[in-house]
């Protein structure tokens, strides 16, 4: 779930926003759960000086959420993580089904709101 907001939400309301996200190389391979407030900048440290995503090649994100609080986004990446891997694996099939890649969809994002 990655929520949209419209510019005039940014113009009158600044929020800062958190996310919950969950990386993963290929479908049903390893995964990683973390949380940020900035994704773009997160996924470049990911890709650029992570050994797990080396080792693993965990580079993909697959699945996000938008919090209104570090709070909110701690506490879902905390029961991610405390989740069974196949409840893990339906939640990202049910809003990607082909694990496809998100990251150009999370610029995207990311642009439209600064």
């Amino acid at each position: 779930m990655f929520t949209i907001c419209s510019p005039l939400e940014f113009k009158h309301k600044p929020m800062t926003h958190h996310y919950t996200y969950i990386l993963a190389g290929q479908m049903h391979g390893p995964i990683f759960i973390g949380t940020t407030r900035n994704l773009k900048r997160r996924l470049t440290q990911h890709r650029f000086g992570r050994a797990s995503v080396e080792a693993f090649r965990i580079d993909q994100l697959v699945y996000v959420e938008r919090h209104n609080s570090i709070e909110a986004a701690t506490s879902r990446a905390e029961a991610l993580k405390s989740a069974s891997r196949e409840w893990v694996n339906a939640l990202v099939e049910r809003k990607n089904p082909n694990w496809r890649d998100l990251t150009e969809l999370a610029k995207e994002r990311s642009v439209r709101a600064a």
